[in-house]
């Protein structure tokens, strides 16, 4: 049987699965053996060696120097907000080819930024007595709209939104929700797939919008295709001049990925 609380462990799109991310250390590498030690393990210990090698593999997290200037970017932007008067922050949105680790820069920086957040305030609640969440992350359905959207938000703060609830009475939950809470980075993955073709992308577009208008939070976007796309770029509110779009191009730094990747190789 399937454990449902085991299963938001691993989900970063509720607060569970994201505070186990946040707190996670990388792996301690296990101890080197010479190849003709290896060879004389008898197989039950060369299986526990390997599953030790491949689970530090896993686990000793991405090569920070390869998206140091995208974290750097993005930093700037985020202590920019934080010390900006009332009104809408500028929002940043990743763009690039599948597989060129969007995913990853931003989920490592909102776990950079909420440890960060927690070296200062380094209590479960806030003054208030609600609890402090300064960051939020959730991904893009296959088919965005308004209340998914507010559904995706609410499920990561562990809220189960009323079923008979409007579009507007759970947007009212999600401003609440982020405000009592003192959200402020919002990290919202493949966001590529409001393509605006539909009117719902596009009463979806101008939900984020003015999710973005009303929160003191900064809203980070990852997709792909996102330059030539819509998003963003057209709906009630007209375009996003406050959007700075960051390219992730691996291939533009192949030299020093192939000097950090030797050793490994």
């Amino acid at each position: 049987m399937t454990d449902a609380g085991g299963e938001r462990w691993r989900r970063l799109t509720v607060k569970e699965g994201w505070r186990r991310f946040v707190s996670d250390e990388p792996t301690q590498r296990p101890e080197r053996v010479r190849v003709a030690d290896y060879r004389r393990l008898d197989e039950g210990s060369r299986s526990v060696y390997d599953r030790e090698r491949l689970r530090h593999a896993h686990g000793f997290g991405p090569i920070r120097s390869l998206y140091a200037d995208v974290h750097r970017t993005l930093e700037r932007l985020v202590v920019s907000n934080e010390l900006r008067g009332p009104g809408a922050r500028h929002g940043a949105a990743l763009d690039g080819n599948p597989g060129n680790g969007k995913t990853t820069i931003v989920s490592h920086f909102g776990r950079y930024y909420e440890r960060r957040c927690r070296q200062r305030h380094p209590e479960e609640l806030n003054v208030d007595g609600h609890e402090y969440l300064p960051v939020v992350y959730v991904k893009v359905d296959a088919l965005p709209t308004i209340k998914g959207l507010n559904h995706a938000i609410l499920t990561f703060y562990g809220m189960g939104p009323p079923k008979r609830a409007g579009a507007r009475e759970l947007t009212q939950l999600v401003l609440e929700c982020a405000r009592c809470c003192q959200t402020s980075l919002i990290v919202i993955d493949d966001i590529h797939l409001m393509e605006l073709r539909r009117e719902a992308d596009r009463d979806a577009n101008n939900h984020l919008k003015r999710l973005a208008n009303d929160l003191q939070a900064t809203f980070v976007y990852a997709g792909v295709g996102l330059s030539h796309g819509g998003f963003m770029h057209e709906g009630r509110y007209g375009p996003d001049a406050a959007l700075r779009v960051l390219e992730v191009d691996p291939g533009s730094r192949v030299p020093e990925r192939r000097a950090v990747l030797a050793p490994f190789e």
